[in-house]
């Protein structure tokens, strides 16, 4: 038995299910019940949160410091 329902984009939610998260990819919302959805919710937020603000790519590096660097000189002049 699986505890959540996924839907297409666009169909109806089942009563007492809340959306937790988006898959992009199929165009489908995963839906939990309604306390559940928060908290599964709030975690992937959180692991997002963590994944890419801690761990940039090598470009975002490299733009933060070019910015940086810009607005240190808009700053001497």
């Amino acid at each position: 038995m699986k505890l959540y329902k996924d839907i297409l984009e666009g169909g109806m939610i089942p009563k007492g299910y809340g959306v937790s998260w988006r898959c992009y990819q199929s165009c489908k919302v995963r839906c939990y019940p309604i306390p559940i959805n928060l908290i599964i919710r709030l975690s992937k937020h959180i692991y997002y949160a963590i994944m890419y603000g801690l761990f940039k790519s090598k470009w975002e590096r490299e733009l933060l410091i070019a910015y940086f660097n810009g607005m240190k000189d808009k700053r001497t002049k």
